[in-house]
């Protein structure tokens, strides 16, 4: 499918439409797909569309991020840089934190537009982190905990939500323990994922986050492969694939 088709079906009414679009486009993000996400961002659209359409820019804020990082002015990187230029990378941070920081805008386009920016991390991230995170609004507190998994210095935040939470909090909190690859959280995270109690979406998420977090879940994840929770069982062969990846890493 060409691109304007795709660039279409981002403002579809289904959900699922959307996100196979967003998907394939950011495979393919360059300057001008960028400009699109960022015009369906600012537009009129549906809440729900705007609010996907911004999450489909984070993939590119992490990778620009990583390869522009503090430098000053254009940086030509060549074919092995990312798909966007210097200038629309400043673009588009500059354009989501206005939409984050104006208070007009629909919530969940405003979560949206900061869970997209801490795909590369910055100081006033942090601060904005700090005050979600004690906020009286349950939803603004789930994407502070999750932001926490990208910014550093939260760890002990983290872990005070994987103590505390429950319910979506809690299943943010194990997210973001996996992507800070904690180590301090492998044990709450081996019972979480070995509860036989516990939600299966909660379950799988601690499956996944094992690897980034405990080297030596190979054994734990072995017997969850084996589980008859079909969810269970595809998390502990996912999970047991990046150890793997992981391991080889290492050596290498």
């Amino acid at each position: 499918m060409d691109t304007s088709a795709l660039l279409e079906q981002l403002k579809s009414a289904d959900e699922e439409t959307r996100a196979d679009a967003r998907e394939e486009l950011t495979l393919q993000m360059n300057d001008e797909i960028a400009a699109e996400f960022l015009a369906i961002a600012k537009s009129s659209q549906d809440e729900r569309v705007r609010a996907d359409t911004i999450i489909g820019l984070g993939p590119i804020l992490e990778e620009a991020g990583l390869d522009y990082g503090d430098a000053e002015g254009e940086v030509d990187l060549g074919e092995f840089g990312p798909g966007i230029t210097r200038a629309t990378f400043d673009t588009i941070q500059r354009e989501l934190r206005a939409i984050f920081e104006d208070e007009s805008q629909p919530k969940l386009v405003r979560r949206s537009a900061l869970e997209a920016l801490v795909r590369d991390p910055k100081q006033w991230q942090a601060d904005a982190i700090r005050t979600l995170a004690a906020s009286d609004d349950a939803q603004w507190r789930m994407t502070a905990v999750f932001a926490m998994g990208y910014v550093p210095g939260f760890e002990s935040d983290i872990m005070r939500f994987i103590e505390t939470s429950d319910g979506a909090l809690l299943y943010e909190a194990v997210r973001a323990a996996g992507r800070a690859e904690m180590s301090e959280a492998a044990e709450k995270l081996r019972a979480i994922a070995g509860d036989e109690r516990a939600d299966a979406d909660l379950r799988a998420a601690a499956i996944e986050a094992l690897p980034y977090v405990d080297d030596a879940c190979d054994e734990l994840l072995e017997t969850l492969a084996e589980h008859k929770n079909e969810e269970i069982a595809d998390a502990a062969e996912f999970a047991l694939e990046e150890l793997s990846i992981m391991a080889q890493d290492v050596e290498e």
